[in-house]
């Protein structure tokens, strides 16, 4: 399983685990575990996964693909075009579903992350109406979000550095699980961070640290 949301009594369980392998979701009642079907993916697809994570707003569930930056893309398409050749892979793409039976509407499908790979966790501040969608990425040392006003997604995304001090929070530029943080956003503009090996951090947006949590 790569990923799961609640919403509404139920649970969305997320099957995908190779590159480019087809997505399934499972649907199971929360309280029961029976097998309420599959989450209808027509029209998913794109990425190196077509669909890595999920997550619920209001009772919507919102899934995002994983994007590679342009050079990253390139590079892969070059070692294994058998494999990736063909494939948006650097298009960003998030869905959003109001009916399980019925196929996602697409909120975001933009190359605006530039040289940064994204999409594998997705996180949600807000609601649907104000609200903003985000993610960490590979390559920077920043959290960007894609702001929802008067319920418009904007297609360009918003970056925020991560500092301590004047120095980058992650230094370590081979650490491999930057994309697949996430972020929980507090209401007095504070942001919390979770990544791989890293203690939970809070930031004071845009440039600072405020503090780890250590126990």
């Amino acid at each position: 399983m790569r990923s799961i949301a609640y919403a509404s009594g139920k649970l969305y369980l997320l099957q995908s685990a190779e590159w480019c392998e087809t997505p399934v979701v499972d649907i199971l009642d929360a309280y029961n575990g029976e097998n309420k079907g599959e989450l209808n993916l027509t029209g998913v697809s794109g990425g190196i996964v077509p669909l890595s994570s999920l997550v619920a707003v209001d009772g919507i569930v919102l899934g995002s693909n994983v994007a590679l930056s342009a050079d990253e893309a390139a590079s892969r398409i070059a070692e294994e075009p058998e494999t990736f050749a063909g494939k948006e892979l650097e298009t960003l793409k998030v869905y959003k579903w109001t009916s399980d039976n019925v196929a996602p509407e697409v909120i975001i499908s933009a190359k605006t992350h530039a040289a940064m790979s994204m999409g594998a966790k997705i996180s949600f501040s807000g609601n649907m109406t104000n609200g903003r969608i985000w993610f960490t990425n590979q390559q920077e040392n920043a959290v960007l979000y894609y702001e929802i006003v008067n319920g418009t997604v904007a297609q360009t995304p918003v970056v925020i550095k991560l500092m301590s001090g004047s120095v980058a929070f992650h230094n370590d530029t081979e650490t491999s699980a930057w994309g697949s943080g996430s972020v929980y956003y507090n209401e007095d503009g504070t942001f919390w961070t979770g990544f791989k090996d890293d203690l939970p951090t809070l930031f004071s947006a845009p440039v600072d640290v405020d503090g780890t949590l250590t126990s």
